[in-house]
């Protein structure tokens, strides 16, 4: 799709306003607003103040979310080195997080052809993203890996030097969420398809490779159990 020219877009200043009111009414505010409910982080903090982590390591390792875990271990690490309450590092890290995926959203948005007010549009389409709501309900820490497999698509294939073999490890860490299966495949191949490079292919064979393995991998090798 051809981007529009700069010279005929205007009211960027509006759409810079229109996206914080986005994000936070839509993405921050609902979340700062809950009190005391699982969303909250209140099941990472009472296992921090009662030290019984057996439950929740249990729950997330039966259902193959290990890296859900492990950023639940790095919250309370911090809550015990700040004295900060757990359930507010979270809360934190999820307000990094719908500030971390609208960046993407505005980054690969540029890297796809989009003019400067085209890319904040989508921005705020995903700032207002209704199934925000969803993930509030289910798990704080579960779309840090939507974000991570997005960061993971930049720096594969829009980057060298680090940045690549960063997007290799991340790619394989956003499979925590099972969508990024199937969409980092779909963004690798319009990457190559605008590319059209030896580089850009090389990043798409592996992402279908390590999702096809990973897959394989959580079906057959350590499939999910308990209430999963």
């Amino acid at each position: 799709t051809r981007a529009v020219p700069e010279s005929r877009l205007r009211g960027q200043p509006a759409l810079h306003w229109l996206l914080f009111l986005a994000v936070f009414v839509v993405g921050v505010l609902p979340f700062w607003g809950v009190d005391r409910d699982f969303s909250d982080g209140v099941m990472g903090e009472w296992a921090y103040v009662t030290g019984r982590l057996e439950g929740m390591k249990l729950w997330l390792f039966e259902s193959n979310w290990w890296g859900h875990y492990l950023l639940y271990a790095v919250c309370m690490k911090i809550g015990a080195v700040t004295g900060i309450p757990v359930w507010l590092v979270i809360k934190g890290w999820y307000t990094l997080v719908i500030a971390g995926l609208c960046f993407e959203t505005w980054r690969l948005a540029r890297h796809y052809g989009f003019g400067t007010n085209q890319a904040l549009v989508a921005t705020c389409l995903v700032a207002c993203f209704p199934s925000f709501s969803i993930f509030y309900a289910s798990s704080a820490m579960h779309i840090g890996f939507v974000w991570a497999g997005l960061a993971a698509h930049r720096w594969l294939f829009w980057n060298g030097g680090w940045r690549r073999w960063a997007g290799i490890l991340l790619t394989v860490i956003s499979f925590q969420v099972a969508a990024n299966l199937c969409l980092l495949i779909v963004m690798g191949a319009i990457a190559w398809w605008l590319q059209r490079d030896r580089k850009s292919l090389h990043a798409l064979a592996f992402t279908i490779v390590s999702a096809v393995a990973f897959y394989l991998f959580i079906s057959i090798v350590h499939p999910p159990s308990g209430e999963y």
